[in-house]
């Protein structure tokens, strides 16, 4: 639906430059103030220019069908409007720009979605057109509901009965009904003939494709018959390679289960060979303790020698000794001037000497036997190393066994793969023998008839279906309802539609009110006269007709009624038309103060756009509310506060 979003305008009536940004889905009060004429209080402002300019921009006319030179401002060749609509369900945006002239002919651009429609705009009188199909209302539409003013207030309760009547039949689309209806019954021989042809070919086509049918079933009997021995041979030759398949698979998980109980066994004899290396000790120590002993021992052995040396050279001075023949001592004697030496001190070095000489060959004993222990201790480590590079060999050997299997699971898995694919290649020779066969025996023309025959069947199902839909939809029209029939079932429709519409705005306005439209044929001697339409008003329980209301309750009915009407409007336009407005251009101002602050209070309460153009300022209008101030001062209006 179109909302209002922006007018423009330059040198309209007493406006000079001004821009009126519309405030949607709420109420707008428009009211005056005329600086030039204090006397005059509003009138005078210039507040309905606005709505003239609204007019003049999407009509090109105003709703007091003043002339061109009227409109233009004092002093002024030409004005200028621009109105800017947009489109919440369709999101599309318009712009309709206005120039008119007191000299020249007036010209109109209709912008859609930034688009200059100049195709469609051949000439103002189009361009209307085109604004009003975009919009999806008439003329009249806009100036009997979605403009009001006291001059073209349009009410439809209290219309009369011709005017009423149009009202509805336009809603029940009266001409579609009767071209319809006349339509059904042209028709209505042409859709039950065009039915019978269809079944009579759509049976005839069931008869070929069944008798196609048949014939290909016997043939491929026939050839299935044929081939089934060689085809039986193939199917043996893949179950063999299935067979052979499932064995592989049972292989795999047996060995699978190997590798895995090696995998086991690989892992505990890495911790034993682990731990047993962790064991044995190093025998860098003991080779030290080896190099140092025999260092030791080598010594021992050389101060050894020494003191055998030494012995023997003692044993032979004491060989050598001679008895004094005064004291009778026995010594040595010695060469030079050397004292000679007492036989019984070398007795006792050479005793000396032997006892050092035991002492040495018990300690390189000892050597000698702590050599032999770290001789057997590194014989030991050796025999233990050795065991360990037994456990390392076998370990080894255990994991070429662990690879071997996993490369036998691979084989293995390999047999399958292939064995699967080799049954699958069969199968396929196979079905590829039957296909053969059965192009052999021209098969693909008689199931290329079968389709045919199928698609032909199927496609005359769907023409006999929407035929039989038209016959019946005719037949319906014309037997059951008749021309007057479906009208009046129509209206009836649009009558309940529009009371329903009514009392649900009374209610949205608190107030006690209820309307009911009925609708008869008046009777004169047996004879049809004239359609008649009534509307009466419940008010607690009793019926009142609209001319004994107060002012204040007949503005109301008027009210509902124009949101009503403008609602069905908006509905039967369609395809996201229709326009989100409604101007009330002082429609009130015959109330007191009182009745028009009610009314107030219900234009507030409508979720639409709405603009009330009034002489008085209501101080307590809803803060939701918006108020455009109209100033007029030295001649020229102007928007001073929006």
């Amino acid at each position: 639906m179109w909302s209002l979003e922006k007018i423009i305008v330059r040198n309209i009536l007493s406006f000079g430059e001004a821009e009126w940004v519309v405030r949607n889905n709420a109420l707008t009060l428009v009211t005056g103030e005329n600086q030039d004429n204090e006397g005059a209080n509003s009138n005078g402002s210039g507040k309905s220019s606005l709505l003239e300019a609204l007019t003049l921009g999407m009509l090109g006319t105003t709703y007091r069908d003043l002339t061109m030179a009227e409109v233009i401002r004092d002093g002024e060749s030409k004005a200028s409007v621009q109105v800017s609509l947009t489109n919440a369900m369709t999101s599309d945006k318009l712009e309709i720009h206005r120039q008119v002239s007191k000299s020249k002919s007036s010209t109109l651009d209709v912008v859609l979605n930034g688009e200059n429609k100049r195709d469609r705009v051949t000439s103002p009188d189009e361009g209307n057109k085109y604004i009003l199909e975009l919009l999806g209302v008439t003329r009249d539409d806009i100036y009997n509901y979605y403009v009001v003013h006291q001059g073209n207030s349009h009410d439809f309760l209290t219309a009369t009965d011709g005017e009423k009547k149009k009202i509805i039949s336009r809603f029940a689309n009266m001409d579609s009904v009767v071209q319809a209806e006349s339509a059904a019954k042209e028709r209505l021989g042409q859709a039950t003939e065009q039915v019978r042809l269809g079944e009579s070919r759509r049976m005839s086509a069931e008869t070929a494709y069944n008798q196609a049918r048949n014939i290909l079933a016997r043939e491929q009997q026939a050839v299935q018959h044929d081939i089934q021995p060689v085809v039986d041979g193939y199917l043996d030759q893949a179950r063999l390679q299935d067979a052979y398949a499932a064995q592989c698979g049972v292989d795999i998980e047996a060995a699978l289960a190997r590798v895995a109980d090696f995998l086991v066994e690989i892992e505990t004899k890495k911790e034993e060979v682990k731990q047993q290396e962790s064991k044995i000790p190093s025998d860098a120590d003991i080779v030290h303790e080896m190099r140092e002993a025999n260092t030791t021992l080598t010594k021992e052995k050389q101060a050894l020698d020494k003191i055998n040396r030494d012995i023997g050279l003692f044993q032979r001075l004491v060989a050598g000794a001679v008895c004094c023949p005064q004291c009778f001592h026995h010594f040595v004697p010695q060469e030079g001037d050397e004292a000679a030496m007492d036989v019984a001190e070398l007795q006792s070095l050479i005793k000396d000497a032997e006892n050092a000489y035991k002492d040495k060959q018990r300690g390189i004993g000892l050597i000698e036997e702590r050599l032999s222990t770290l001789n057997g201790n590194r014989r030991s480590i050796a025999a233990q190393h050795e065991a360990l590079d037994h456990q390392k060999r076998q370990l080894k050997d255990m994991q070429v066994n662990y690879n071997g299997h996993q490369s036998h699971v691979m084989r293995l898995k390999d047999a399958q793969v292939a064995a699967i694919r080799q049954a699958e290649s069969i199968r396929l020779r196979a079905e590829n023998v039957r296909l053969e066969a059965m192009k052999e025996r021209s098969f693909i023309a008689i199931e290329q008839d079968i389709e045919n025959w199928d698609a032909e069947v199927k496609r005359l199902d769907h023409v006999l279906a929407a035929d039989r839909q038209k016959r019946d939809f005719a037949a319906t029209l014309h037997h059951h309802l008749g021309r007057a029939g479906f009208q009046h079932y129509l209206m009836r429709q649009v009558i309940e539609h529009l009371q329903l519409a009514i009392n649900q705005q009374l209610q949205r306005f608190a107030t006690d009110m209820a309307v009911e439209i009925k609708a008869f044929t008046a009777i004169n001697k047996g004879k049809a006269m004239n359609d008649k339409i009534d509307v009466i008003v419940h008010r607690r329980g009793h019926t009142h007709s609209i001319d004994r209301l107060s002012g204040g309750e007949k503005n109301r009915l008027q009210l509902a009624a124009v949101i009503a009407v403008q609602h069905l409007l908006n509905m039967s336009a369609g395809d996201g038309k229709g326009l989100n407005l409604l101007v009330f251009d002082e429609t009130f101002e015959n109330l007191d103060e009182s009745g028009q602050r009610e009314l107030m209070r219900c234009l507030q309460g409508l979720s639409q756009t709405t603009v009330c153009i009034s002489h008085a300022l209501f101080q307590e209008i809803d803060p939701s509310s918006s108020h455009v101030l109209v100033v007029k001062r030295g001649g020229v209006s102007m928007i001073q506060r929006q």
